[in-house]
């Protein structure tokens, strides 16, 4: 009888928890601090391939992505501690690396387009 009153105790406490079923991949999301991550590789990918071509110079590309990528994370605005559904982070990341490369600068392809600039982390359920 004990078992059979836990077990769904339990598991309601646990399935409740949204940052429990987050951390463990169940529900289709990145941790904030990948999103970051994902966000800064894909800006600094496309800006470097971008300032390549127009500088002559690969270190002062580098450094002009560098900087790039950097403010493109302060510009997404992610929480390193909350979780993001990986359909929209999948989707900004692929915005990055083509606007990015293509029309503006990587920064400003997370601070104007909406797949980037209005991400938004998973709700919290208590």
């Amino acid at each position: 009888m004990v078992k059979k009153t836990i077990f769904p105790l339990t598991f309601r406490l646990f399935a409740s928890n949204c940052t429990a079923l987050d951390s463990t991949g169940a529900t289709n999301s990145y941790k904030g601090s990948v999103v970051k991550s994902k966000i800064h590789d894909a800006a600094f990918s496309s800006d470097f391939l971008y300032y390549n071509s127009v500088l002559s110079d690969s270190s002062s590309a580098a450094a002009v992505a560098m900087i790039d990528s950097y403010l493109a994370e302060i510009f997404a605005n992610i929480d390193d501690s909350k979780y993001y559904g990986k359909t929209s982070v999948d989707k900004c990341v692929q915005d990055i690396r083509i606007l990015g490369l293509s029309v503006m600068s990587a920064s400003l392809t997370v601070a104007t387009n909406n797949d980037c600039s209005k991400l938004q982390a998973n709700p919290a359920i208590l």
